[in-house]
């Protein structure tokens, strides 16, 4: 490899970086909206019943995990941006730099967890129960929360082919920075998920006002 396409290389890479797509924010907004969604069903899970809960936390694991692979993956792909131009071999051709590239990303990315990660393990403690005594002390705001009009209330898109359901504050934290994103349900196929594809879930809300009563 020459100098010169070391230099593009590298040139290349401090490009990427600086690009505004590239910022951890949105997934930390969306992990965090998606734990405090956790956290009031937890709350609220004797008002709910066992049906309704089971449903709410399945949908928060979902969404999860799939806002953890994208941090992770961002994480991975930033990382290699960084290292990446000085781990090259020096006798790579132009036409192999994207192929070590993309085996550099991957690396990484094969290298980060998801189940074992401190957010997943504490959103599987709140859906056992584990996260002490606080699912005794259920406010009457955090059901109404959840109720129509509520910031936690359920919604499901319209565009998504399994009509996958959200909280509406968590999904809207995600939708901050650009009005059309991938849908964080695990395996929904959806890249345009906008902010008027989403409906109030009635029959959820029907529901939850039942198991409240």
């Amino acid at each position: 490899m020459t100098m010169e396409l070391r230099a593009t290389v590298h040139q290349k890479c401090d490009e990427l970086m600086k690009l505004e797509w590239n910022s951890p924010d949105d997934h930390s907004e969306a992990i965090k909206g998606i734990l405090e969604q956790a956290e009031r069903v937890h709350q609220a899970r004797k008002h709910f019943g066992v049906q309704v809960t089971e449903s709410m936390f399945t949908r928060c694991e979902e969404n999860l995990r799939a806002a953890l692979v994208a941090r992770n993956q961002h994480h991975a792909f930033h990382l290699t941006l960084q290292k990446f131009p000085d781990e090259i071999s020096t006798d790579l051709s132009p036409r192999d730099v994207k192929a070590a590239f993309q085996k550099s990303y991957q690396d990484r990315a094969n290298e980060t967890r998801v189940d074992g990660s401190p957010e997943m393990i504490k959103l599987r403690n709140l859906k056992n129960g584990e996260a002490g005594s606080s699912s005794e002390k259920i406010d009457d705001d955090d059901v109404s929360e959840m109720e129509p009009e509520g910031g936690m209330r359920p919604v499901y898109s319209t565009s998504c082919p399994g009509k996958c359901h959200f909280s509406f504050n968590g999904i809207m934290s995600m939708m901050k920075k650009s009005k059309k994103i991938k849908c964080p349900t695990a395996g929904c196929p959806n890249l345009n998920l906008k902010p008027q594809d989403l409906m109030d879930s009635k029959d959820m809300i029907r529901e939850l006002k039942k198991r409240a009563s």
